[in-house]
């Protein structure tokens, strides 16, 4: 008998004990929740692309862009004429890589306060089976540091995408030309590569 009651008070002190029914607080995230999504259609690929810039997001926004070896189709830029002929970078061919680069180098003249906008109107897609053209103009506006005021950069660019062999959307082609008398999104690229 003394067995079972000294064994029944050693249970009920572990259990009271240890704590395992009580209530936790929660803890928060290690990293922030991913607001990317798979791309199952060339619709959620653009959401993709614009909330990867507008949450200055550089993982989400290389994982836009075709990568040769999960999908099997690499992906190139081509800047806007002038901005091709002003930098050097764009004399050879323009990656995924060069695209990471300059995203990673532009974010890091950036601070959370200093978000970007985007906007991007008359937009259309052409979809042609497995693979789509996105056509839009674009307003890209980059807060001023202390010293500057509002950079804008539009043009129009051409997004040329495909489905990967895991049946993702990815974008293949980019080509920016520019509209406006502000500079384009190539020249952003060029200056922050």
């Amino acid at each position: 008998m003394l067995k079972k009651v000294s064994l029944f008070v050693i249970i009920i002190l572990l259990v009271k004990g240890c704590g395992l029914f009580d209530v936790r607080d929660s803890e928060p995230p290690v990293n922030p929740r991913d607001t990317n999504q798979f791309a199952t259609s060339s619709e959620m690929l653009i959401k993709n692309f614009i909330t990867s810039v507008r949450e200055m997001n550089a993982d989400n926004y290389t994982a836009n862009f075709a990568d040769s070896v999960q999908s099997g189709f690499k992906y190139i830029f081509t800047p806007s004429s002038n901005a091709a002929l002003i930098y050097p970078v764009f004399s050879g061919e323009w990656g995924r890589e060069e695209e990471n680069r300059y995203f990673r180098n532009f974010l890091a003249e950036l601070s959370e306060e200093r978000k970007v906008t985007i906007t991007l109107t008359d937009s259309v897609i052409n979809r042609y089976g497995d693979s789509a053209l996105f056509i839009c103009k674009y307003s890209l506006a980059v807060p001023p540091s202390s010293n500057q005021q509002l950079l804008t950069y539009s043009g129009e660019m051409r997004l040329r995408m495909k489905v990967n062999k895991n049946l993702i959307w990815e974008i293949f082609h980019w080509e920016d030309y520019k509209t406006t008398i502000n500079p384009s999104w190539s020249d952003l690229k060029g200056e922050k590569y």
